[in-house]
């Protein structure tokens, strides 16, 4: 099997105290992710896979044929699916991902859920399904045995009462990452729409700071680049600054802006 996201050394990092900002994350809604650490090998280029906004509805065929085809060359895909629910997670798996964010885990419950549909019967309840993609059709006789430990597990924390709760979840054994989500949290914390402000800006720097004395890896999202790069001061390990959608109609709006007659500028 292919490595798996944990054995990136951004997100291994965070199971120690280096104070060194990394270097972003390129984050789209078919989503891109780059970890890199100073001096040491610059993780491949990981496509992520959305299923959760309208913006990109990747549906269970989709995502397998992008896992396809991004097989034959040195990168990762992370997966993202519409919720935390066993069932999904089994069939994200079974065609091959490694690596899963999963959305709005509220609390120590939660996140223990969906370590368990990661794993195998005794330690979990995932189905068991031998002629899948994820053991190459049965070609990888021992995939049960061993593939805990090249699946990696990203929860993202999107509320206040998640916050409150990041230590317990940072502590639930199977848990590799908490990806902070500062759009819901401001909403949650009563800024809609203001991810910058700075009582949100406060609690996501707290909340890295919690997350990596608590041995796991924190994430964020910002297209702030300003934030972005204070983010990663703060300790961010995987930090995404950009949205595809975004980055076109902006790009289009330049485009057109530069064509335009001049009585229209």
């Amino acid at each position: 099997m292919n490595h798996c996201l944990k054995s990136c050394p951004t997100l291994s990092a965070g199971k120690s105290q280096h104070s060194a900002p990394r270097p972003p994350c390129l984050y789209l809604l078919i989503h891109r992710l780059r970890c890199r650490t100073p001096n040491r090998p610059q993780f491949p280029l990981a496509p992520l896979r959305p299923c959760r906004h309208w913006t990109a509805p990747a549906l269970l065929p989709t995502v397998m044929a992008q896992l396809q085809a991004v097989a034959p060359y040195p990168t990762h895909a992370v997966v993202r699916p519409t919720w935390n629910d066993n069932l999904q997670i089994k069939r994200y798996l079974d065609i091959g991902a490694q690596t899963l964010l999963l959305p709005y885990v509220q609390n120590a419950d939660e996140a223990r859920q969906a370590v368990s549909g990661m794993r195998y019967a005794p330690r979990g309840v995932r189905g068991v399904g031998g002629t899948v993609r994820a053991t190459r059709y049965g070609r990888v006789a021992d995939y049960m045995r061993h593939c805990e430990n090249e699946l990696c597990l990203l929860i993202q924390a999107e509320t206040g009462e998640a916050l409150e709760q990041l230590e317990a979840m940072a502590a639930v054994d199977g848990v590799d990452g908490i990806f902070i989500g500062p759009a819901d949290l401001a909403a949650s914390l009563g800024y809609p729409g203001e991810p910058s402000n700075p009582r949100v800006v406060a609690a996501v720097e707290t909340a890295i700071a919690r997350i990596r004395q608590a041995g796991k890896a924190p994430g964020v999202l910002t297209v702030d680049e300003t934030l972005a790069r204070r983010y990663m001061a703060a300790g961010s390990l995987f930090t995404a600054v950009g949205v595809d959608a975004a980055l076109l109609a902006r790009h289009c709006d330049q485009l057109a802006q530069r064509f335009a007659p001049s009585s229209a500028r």
